[in-house]
């Protein structure tokens, strides 16, 4: 029965894909995948799927990624309505930066088909592990860098800041090279809410067996001698540690207090 099931492969291929999402490879009548240009993940899929279609071809240099996008939902949404299950795989967590993903979804859903999401693991999961960096402690916030440099909002500087696609800032287009010319706005921007010695650190999580993650701190002021590209997440650690409320703290503890009584 003609369906979309949107998978990803996550960051570390294989051992980050999970069991459902494999299946779905296996079982679809075809697979619609970008995976970009890893070679165990494709040489997996192709060898693993029915039939498949490499999305990753719909890119070129220069070329604007929104219209990329608009030809892979095209081509995903084009395979259901010829009657077929298919799987579309994407790399890391398919929730997470995959914008035909969720397109593709919505469309199918529209014309009366079945379609789902299955969970997968992103960047920033590979960063809570290797950076032992729990985001339930104080909380956390995240934001694509071209958003924050875009933003009016003022950020709560006492919770930790995750930075993603900190290397493509500003850049439409698909970026061969990986890498930005426009980290200097990204710094400046980061300089409305952080002084300039802070430590910010850039992170790249490992994609393939072997690998180690790649983890560079430095100062804000001196951002642009990090390692950054298009793969790269940023952390930038609280500047302080947010304070008890002094308006609900008694009563809190009290309750707390009951919670081990009970």
């Amino acid at each position: 029965m003609a369906s979309l099931t949107v998978v990803g492969t996550g960051i570390m291929f294989p051992s980050q894909m999970t069991m459902e999402s494999a299946d779905a490879v296996r079982h679809a009548d075809v697979v619609l995948y970008n995976v970009g240009v890893h070679p165990l993940a494709v040489a997996w899929i192709e060898e693993n799927a029915k039939q498949s279609v490499n999305l990753y071809e719909t890119y070129a240099p220069g070329k604007d990624r929104t219209e990329s996008y608009r030809e892979m939902v095209e081509a995903i949404v084009g395979a259901v309505k010829e009657g077929k299950e298919v799987t579309a795989a994407f790399y890391g967590h398919p929730g997470v930066f995959v914008g035909p993903g969720f397109e593709a979804i919505e469309i199918c859903r529209e014309l009366g088909y079945e379609a789902r999401m299955l969970p997968g693991v992103s960047a920033v999961d590979c960063m809570f592990a290797d950076l032992e960096f729990d985001p339930a402690a104080y909380g956390c916030s995240m934001i694509e860098a071209t958003d924050y440099v875009l933003s009016e909002r003022k950020f709560d500087t006492t919770v930790p800041l995750i930075i993603w696609q900190a290397g493509v800032v500003a850049d439409l287009s698909f970026n061969i090279k990986g890498t930005s010319d426009n980290l200097d706005i990204l710094k400046e921007r980061l300089l409305e809410d952080y002084p300039p010695d802070h430590t910010i650190v850039a992170y790249h999580a490992p994609t393939l067996p072997g690998m180690k993650p790649v983890v560079v701190a430095g100062e804000i002021a001196k951002l642009e001698e990090l390692r950054i590209n298009a793969s790269t997440t940023c952390l930038v650690r609280p500047l302080v540690v947010s304070q008890p409320s002094t308006r609900f703290s008694a009563e809190m503890k009290e309750r707390m207090r009951e919670s081990l009584v009970h």
